[in-house]
């Protein structure tokens, strides 16, 4: 899961917010100081990952990318997932998407000095660039691979894999569903 999917699943708190993006932002030995809210966000990140990663359909899917950009089969299919729920955001949350990035705004614009200055400036480009509802248009999920490829330091095929979501969107889009609804089943007592 990518950053939508992982705000969605994360504690409704600032510090839980923040603290499950940590471990895509950071090294783990630039969050494991911070206080228990932060290290309890990014402890549930990595469980949501590793849910993802082991579940059946999210296995099976990842045969479904071109054998070109298999290599990368599993981010491909995290930032396809945040298509999916910002395209179906309403079915999964209380508030709209836009309600939902409002109550991130303030905590994200002005994040905690203690984090480290690149995640703190990635968060406020988060908001000020509008990244989580941009995943709701395969326009804003060519971004994000684009803005993945760049910061990758090797080389890779992530830039045009938006293509793999079109490809495959009526075999992927009802698996997301599947796929989200039992990761956060089995984070119900984490």
């Amino acid at each position: 899961m990518n950053f939508l999917a992982h705000l969605y699943l994360a504690d409704p708190d600032p510090q839980s917010w923040i603290g499950n993006l940590l471990p895509d932002l950071c090294k783990p030995w630039q969050w494991q100081h911070l206080s228990a809210g932060y290290q309890r966000g990014a402890l549930r990140h990595q469980r949501v990952d590793r849910l993802t990663d082991r579940h059946p359909l999210f296995i099976t899917l990842k045969e479904t990318v071109s054998t070109e950009r298999r290599r990368f089969a599993g981010i491909i299919l995290d930032v396809c997932l945040d298509h999916y729920l910002a395209s179906h955001w309403e079915d999964h949350h209380h508030l709209s998407l836009e309600a939902f990035v409002l109550t991130l705004e303030p905590h994200f614009l002005n994040p905690p000095r203690q984090l480290p200055e690149p995640t703190r400036t990635i968060l406020k480009r988060m908001m000020q660039q509008q990244w989580l509802q941009s995943y709701n248009h395969v326009d804003g999920v060519a971004q994000a691979f684009n803005g993945l490829s760049r910061r990758m330091r090797f080389s890779n095929s992530l830039i045009g894999a938006e293509q793999e979501l079109i490809r495959q969107r009526d075999l992927w889009l009802p698996s997301f569903k599947t796929i989200l609804i039992d990761v956060e089943t089995q984070l119900a007592d984490f």
